[in-house]
């Protein structure tokens, strides 16, 4: 058996290896030391088969020909499953490890009765495969030299991530992995979380992002993790069905991934960076209030589609939506951010979060100075525009606005922050110790149905401004109201309006700040004629909430 040093590969005369042994004993990445050290290795010996190791330097395993079927090996799925591509067809090429030609010309490299198992057959390409395989490269790979490897949108899964995985404990030098896209499933995050587990790759960041790792995957991440053997600092699992709910909705929930990986987190000394965004942990949906008893209050759990769901929320301002879901995930990740001591980014956004949990996690990151929305410590800039972000995340970004000591420029705009979000904004922009903030966005927040800023709202980042002349450019838009006007009916020019105000502080000759609004008579004379008088009178009182305030 090949040791962990590499100079304690026998000899250069070594022409035959045992890749069973190897394997059994859980050190299948000594067959990629062998292919780069052992010159003469001319034989892989292992469950009855005979694998030519030149004939496998030579076989073209990486034409296009060969690249067909998305990571499916000899054209069946490895893993089981249905592929997320074009509901249920098979990726588009070309990422398949072995297929059409590819098959061929390694069968000609191996000799045996029957199919040779899989192991072996990727041990054999991981040793002697040459070029580019299926979009990984191979070669380089084994080589060991590589600091930082990019594989996103490869198309991988199946053999092809079981390659990935063998060869990543053989490269010393790796330090960024990237398989952001690839749809690996749970049994790539296995293969993956198996060699993290297998102590000697240096791998420091890992990002799978978007491949539907799911429950079970999670498990297998969470394993690695309290291996000891993983030494992770930075790992992105956002958008993985965590919960076993998609980003539609679909599947069953289950939190088990989720704790697990909190418990995990718990006790690990190690990783400071973990993003958890976009994957239902709540597994939160918005019903009308009119689905439900007139006698359900926040907290009461509730029956709907034949599940067992908690009223998390209720949108007093928006007729009726009522958020529905279970806190077993966020409430293990609170309970492990709250013993933590070495995570400084752990973000949680698109969760469907509720406005009390929101608020909790807040607290624990502002005292433990952990950042909830993946904004960086060192960041002065932070983008969300177009978020689709609810009540919830903007309490979690306003906690990050208190602990940043450096961010100076807040995009907001385009979201659904509502009057709790703008509330928390506000007292984060009023507090002390902080970052002097100069600019705000906070366009298309609309007033109102659904989490909009309202008077309350505009009021409260009208007050944080006149008691801390922080922001040199503030933009908050009142958008037209969710209401629309009949087809055909005229719309003036304030329908389409959206009316910004830019605030620029500066002291004068007394020592006074003054407020200097661009639209000022723009928003005194909104004319909203389509709307009732109740929502005419909310959007009024945005524009009054701002403009009467005294600097």
């Amino acid at each position: 058996m090949l040791e962990h040093q590499e100079s304690s590969i026998v000899t250069d005369a070594c022409t035959d290896l045992d890749v069973q042994q190897l394997i059994e004993a859980g050190r299948p990445w000594d067959a990629v030391a062998a292919g780069r050290m052992l010159p003469r290795l001319a034989r892989l010996h292992g469950y009855g088969f005979e694998v030519d190791v030149a004939k496998v330097r030579a076989a073209n395993l990486g034409v296009e020909a060969a690249n067909l079927g998305g990571g499916f090996l000899f054209g069946v799925d490895l893993f089981g499953g249905t592929p997320r591509f074009g509901g249920g067809a098979p990726p588009p090429p070309p990422p398949s490890l072995l297929f059409g030609t590819a098959k061929k010309a390694l069968d000609t490299c191996i000799s045996g009765e029957g199919e040779p198992p899989l192991e072996l057959t990727i041990a054999a390409v991981a040793c002697a495969g040459s070029g580019v395989i299926c979009g990984i490269p191979v070669e380089q790979m084994r080589e060991g030299a590589m600091t930082e490897l990019d594989l996103c949108k490869k198309g991988l899964r199946g053999a092809a991530v079981m390659l990935v995985a063998y060869l990543i404990p053989a490269m010393a030098a790796l330090t960024l992995l990237d398989l952001r896209f690839n749809d690996i499933g749970a049994e790539g995050a296995k293969a993956i979380a198996d060699a993290l587990s297998w102590g000697r790759a240096g791998l420091t960041s890992l990002n799978l992002e978007d491949n539907n790792i799911g429950a079970e995957g999670a498990k297998t991440i969470a394993n690695a993790l309290q291996s000891g053997k993983a030494v992770l600092s930075s790992l992105n699992l956002a958008d993985n069905a965590l919960c076993g709910i998609d980003a539609y909705g679909q599947g069953t929930y289950d939190a088990s991934g989720i704790q697990a990986l909190a418990s995990a987190l718990a006790g690990n000394a190690v990783l400071t960076a973990l993003d958890l965004s976009n994957n239902k942990l709540t597994n939160g949906r918005y019903v009308k209030q009119s689905k439900l008893s007139v006698h359900n209050k926040v907290g009461d759990m509730v029956k709907h589609e034949g599940l067992e769901l908690q009223i998390l929320y209720k949108d007093k301002e928006s007729g009726g939506d009522v958020l529905l879901g279970t806190l077993a995930a966020i409430e293990a990740i609170a309970e492990a951010l709250k013993v933590n001591t070495v995570l400084t980014i752990c973000n949680l956004l698109k969760n469907d979060l509720d406005v009390k949990s929101a608020t909790m996690l807040a607290e624990i990151g502002k005292e433990k100075r952990i950042m909830l929305s993946g904004i960086k410590h060192d960041q002065t800039e932070a983008k969300f525009g177009g978020y689709t972000l609810q009540p919830a995340e903007g309490i979690l970004i306003a906690s990050d606005l208190r602990v940043s000591l450096v961010l100076s420029s807040l995009s907001l705009h385009l979201n659904g922050i509502s009057n709790e979000g703008a509330k928390a904004i506000a007292e984060a922009l009023s507090s002390s110790g902080r970052a002097v903030q100069t600019n705000l966005n906070l366009a298309g927040n609309p007033l109102g149905p659904s989490s909009g800023i309202g008077p309350e709202g505009a009021r409260a980042i009208a007050e944080a401004l006149r008691f801390k002349a922080l922001l040199k450019e503030l933009e908050c838009a009142l958008q037209r109201h969710i209401e629309r006007e009949p087809r055909g009916a005229r719309v003036s020019a304030h329908h389409r309006m959206h009316a910004r105000l830019s605030c620029d502080f500066q002291k004068s000759a007394h020592a006074h700040t003054r407020l200097h609004t661009r639209d000022s008579n723009a928003l005194r004379s909104l004319k909203y004629d389509h709307l009732n008088d109740e929502k005419k009178g909310e959007l009024r009182a945005v524009a009054k909430a701002i403009l009467t305030i005294e600097m």
